[in-house]
């Protein structure tokens, strides 16, 4: 690699046989020479000027000379950092030297800090891609398969009891989640638990350490600290009995899971594509009741809504805006240990089907005004 401090040195720019120490020293130089024997009647009136033009004359052709040998240097060592851009000739008439474009930052073989952590991160965003496919295609089908069989499994199956019990359906699915807790508060006295607890029950925000693709299911329902058991089921037991008699038991058991599994899902995508919590976990039914959430404040959304017992202004639609728009700055600011990629993904399932139902509603409505 050639150094820049090297090629600006006098002595290589200007050449070594100028090396004068005064004025009579440079005119015995020059007339030593054959290059300037067509000067010498000049020269010896000791004209001033003549031995300057002379000098002159002899540094440009010396830093030609130069430039156009470092040059030819420069184009064989592909790895250096100067270009010949540096060393083009100031003189017109040098035709010998090719002019090249001034992009040595380009072909650095150096990467800063902020490169290696963009290419890491990229690479691991590729490489993440591969077992995400599994847990995307459990999703699509389980989302495609409850939507198409829950109809038939609430007619022509036992569970058509809750048809006519529909305050049962809401219980059951609270009941489920209490027994999962209490497993969780049962496995420090049975240590055989926790294997399958946190095999099934837990949902991994690495897809490569998931071991089945049932906990993004199955961890909807569980719960390991008894105020987030506490918070999750007294939300859902607020707004899931008139979404109930709204949609029916087999609509609303669709929506329960089918966004239970999608939220499960975000999590994981979020956590995998930007490496936020990626060697975390999540537990919690909070992306199934978002999806509840949103479906009523899209049908309902002047409904009054309270936060705990402080009621929000506005309804329900305002409180949908403001629980978004937190968790939309948990997933930026990446603040406290929610879960806010799962609510996320959960409230976009509530409010796509709610918006659904609206128009199913407006249809239908208008179709009996004209019959």
């Amino acid at each position: 690699m050639l150094n820049c401090r090297l090629l600006l040195r006098p002595s290589l720019l200007v050449g070594q046989n100028l090396k004068v120490n005064s004025l009579s020293q440079l005119n015995k130089r020059l007339l030593s020479t054959n290059q300037f024997k067509a000067g010498n009647n000049n020269i010896k009136n000791n004209n001033i000027g003549s031995i300057f033009n002379l000098f002159f004359n002899n540094l440009k052709q010396n830093i030609t000379k130069n430039l156009t040998k470092a040059n030819s240097n420069i184009n064989h060592k592909k790895d250096s950092i100067l270009k010949s851009s540096f060393l083009l000739s100031p003189f017109k008439n040098n035709n010998n030297i090719k002019s090249k474009s001034f992009n040595f930052l380009s072909n650095r073989s150096y990467a800063t800090h902020n490169e290696l952590r963009s290419r890491l991160q990229k690479r691991r965003r590729q490489e993440m891609m591969g077992p995400l496919l599994k847990p995307l295609i459990f999703t699509v089908v389980f989302t495609v398969g409850t939507f198409l069989l829950s109809p038939l499994l609430f007619n022509y199956t036992p569970l058509s009891y809750f048809k006519t019990h529909k305050t049962h359906l809401m219980y059951t699915i609270m009941a489920l989640n209490a027994v999962v807790f209490g497993l969780w508060r049962l496995a420090p006295s049975v240590n055989t638990l926790y294997p399958y607890l946190y095999k099934f029950f837990v949902l991994s925000h690495n897809p490569t350490t998931i071991r089945t693709q049932w906990s993004l299911l199955l961890s909807s329902f569980s719960h390991q600290e008894f105020f987030h058991f506490l918070v999750n089921m007294g939300c859902f037991y607020s707004f899931s009995m008139t979404m109930i008699n709204v949609l029916g038991v087999d609509n609303f058991t669709s929506l329960y899971l089918s966004s239970g599994v999608i939220s499960s899902f975000a999590s994981l995508a979020f956590s995998s594509l930007t490496s936020i919590g990626l060697y975390g976990s999540s537990v919690g039914a909070s992306g199934a009741i978002s999806a509840v959430f949103a479906s009523f404040s899209v049908l309902f959304p002047k409904a009054g809504v309270s936060f705990f017992v402080f009621p929000i202004p506005g309804g329900a639609q305002t409180a949908l805006l403001l629980f978004t728009a937190y968790n939309l700055a948990g997933c930026i600011l990446k603040w406290g240990t929610f879960d806010y990629a799962a609510h996320l993904g959960g409230t976009v399932v509530g409010v796509l089907y709610g918006y659904y139902l609206a128009n199913k509603v407006k249809k239908n409505r208008q179709r009996v005004r004209y019959i």
